[in-house]
């Protein structure tokens, strides 16, 4: 390897003219060049070029966050994370955008959104050769493909794709509806409902008509479901005892026929429900 050592003891990289405070460092720099990777995990067989990275990694696995924070205390299994972390907390933006001066408290978040620019998708679906701009949605992608659902409702037990509709979903047990219309002071638990709940008050709404009868609808959602009472299509099936639904929303409440324990309960006598629907019902009597 040639390397060309500077009066003032740094040392320059032969490839790229990078320079190094000293000659180890100069190695691993190297590395990134040859694409030598020598420290691979015992647990998983993932490859790193420093064994820094590979202790990283392992902790992990272990479960270890030596790193925490001092004002939440949430901690971390890598130092750099709880860097980041922090500057929640302290507002500091360092990470620039040179096209459109958005800020970012960390750099990883900056590359990823210099790609909405450069429109570069560096992160391929070896199934269906989709690509991605970030390697998380990639990783999102892929249970499409292998019907995996990894996230649990630890109240009911439905199982998600995705960690963002875990969230959502939780709302349905808590009550909680933080999203509300300026309009009607309506509430609701998920924003796509109230954006589609708007166009209501909207007099350039769009309409989804059906092609059967005509009927119209503000959702084409609710259109492809309410389409399926003439075809018959029921294409949502119960895994444990097969009856299939044409909507997803009824595969959910029958579900709970199944389950042990009723979920929604009645805040005036305590009655408890598998389904949201029998549960208004119910409160109606109270009222009367």
């Amino acid at each position: 390897m040639s390397t060309n050592q500077t009066q003032d003891r740094t040392f320059s990289c032969d490839i790229c003219q990078k320079k190094l405070s000293n000659r180890g460092n100069l190695k691993q720099h190297r590395m990134i060049h040859t694409g030598v990777k020598p420290f691979s995990c015992d647990i998983c067989q993932q490859k790193f070029m420093q064994k820094g990275q590979l202790k990283e990694h392992q902790r992990r696995h272990k479960g270890e966050k030596p790193f925490s924070c001092d004002i939440c205390q949430k901690s971390f299994s890598v130092k750099r994370d709880l860097v980041n972390h922090r500057r929640i907390h302290t507002g500091e933006r360092l990470f620039s955008c040179s096209v459109c001066q958005m800020t970012f408290n960390n750099r990883n978040n900056l590359q990823k959104h210099v790609r909405i620019h450069s429109g570069e998708k560096p992160f391929s679906c070896d199934i269906c050769q989709k690509s991605f701009s970030v390697k998380g949605d990639l990783n999102d992608h892929k249970r499409i493909h292998t019907g995996e659902r990894p996230f649990s409702c630890s109240v009911c037990q439905r199982t998600f794709k995705f960690k963002s509709n875990l969230r959502s979903h939780r709302k349905t047990h808590t009550g909680a509806k933080p999203f509300s219309c300026e309009i009607c002071q309506q509430s609701f638990s998920m924003k796509g409902n109230l954006v589609q709940h708007k166009y209501i008050h909207s007099e350039d709404r769009p309409l989804f008509s059906c092609l059967i009868c005509q009927k119209t609808f503000t959702t084409k959602g609710s259109m492809i479901i309410h389409r399926r009472s003439h075809t018959g299509e029921k294409p949502f099936s119960c895994d444990i005892c097969h009856k299939s639904f044409s909507a997803k929303s009824t595969l959910h409440d029958h579900r709970r026929i199944h389950m042990v324990q009723n979920q929604f309960s009645c805040s005036i006598c305590q009655k408890t429900f598998n389904n949201r629907s029998n549960l208004r019902r119910h409160s109606k009597l109270h009222i009367r």
